[in-house]
Parts: structure tokens; sequence; C-alpha cells
């Protein structure tokens, strides 16, 4: 479970709300935490909206049966984080251009409303299927998702083929 300091400095459990309509995906414990990032002054995360995450989104193979996702999340310094869970909704046809199949993906964690003193980035790879009954994902939306949508951030990208 992830913890948050609290201000008195002890720590609190971290509990991460479902986003509605979605259902849990992956449990992630293998991530890579990046150097620290001192927001003191406001220059990375001047709100107390967290920042977007940054994310590729790419077929496995040209069969284009399974997509890969490496994303990197800023979060706050003083949350500990011991997994990263992930959630799914399922596919849409994207309400902004009808040719492409939308894949909306939230990774979750409790997010205090404050700008932050400090953020480490956390860089994780997971997979995800890349047919749908609507037919194969084209665009990936991918969220840092807290149960209140002042507190959550995301960005869409476009599925690229193999390397």
């Amino acid at each position: 479970m992830n913890t948050r300091q609290t201000k008195s400095g002890e720590e609190a459990p971290c509990v991460v709300e479902i986003p509605s309509g979605a259902t849990f995906l992956e449990n992630l414990t293998s991530y890579i935490k990046g150097a620290y990032i001192d927001n003191s002054n406001g220059s990375v995360q001047p709100t107390n909206t967290p920042l977007t995450p940054e994310f590729t989104a790419n077929y496995v193979t040209t069969a284009k049966n399974n997509i890969t996702i490496t994303a990197t999340v800023k979060i706050d310094s003083a949350v500990t984080i011991n997994d990263l869970q992930v959630y799914q909704k399922d596919a849409i046809i994207d309400p902004n251009d009808n040719t492409k199949i939308l894949k909306q993906l939230y990774i979750g964690y409790c997010y205090a409303e404050e700008t932050p003193v400090g953020l480490y980035p956390y860089t994780v790879t997971f997979d995800i299927v890349a047919g749908s009954s609507l037919g194969t994902i084209s665009e990936i939306e991918l969220y840092l998702y807290d149960e209140d949508p002042i507190t959550s951030s995301g960005k869409k990208v476009i599925v690229h083929p193999p390397a």
C-alpha cells in the first residue's frame, strides 16, 4: 500500500479510488524511480493540479495484437509509492473523430490538493490487448487519476507501429 506523509510527519495510508465505470487492469510493482525534482518555487508544477503523464503507445508487432505503453508520471515526493494501479474503461469511438477507437487508462494514486514541494518521476511499462469489440485501438488516453477531477490530469496519443 502507498502512504502519504501527513503535516505532522506521520505516514498515513493512501487509498486509491477506482474511476467510475473502470475496471482494474494491473498492479505495477516494477517501476523506475527517477531523481528528485525540486518544486519549492513552483517552477515545475505551479498549481495543485498534477502534471500530465508523458507516455508513448506502440503496437508490439505489425499484427497489432498488443500495445506497449511506457509512461512517466510525476508524483508528489510526500507520497511513498510501493505500487501503481492501472485501471481501464471499455474502448469507445473517439467523440472527436469517429474513424478512431480510443482506450482510456488511469494510473491511480491519492493526491493532496496542494502544490508539492518536490516530485519524483516514476516510469512504468505495461501491455494491453489492442483489440476491442469495436476493432483495433488506435488512440490511448492516459490519466494520472485521483477521485477528485480537479486533481486528475490526462493526455491522448496515437498508437504507433512497432519500431
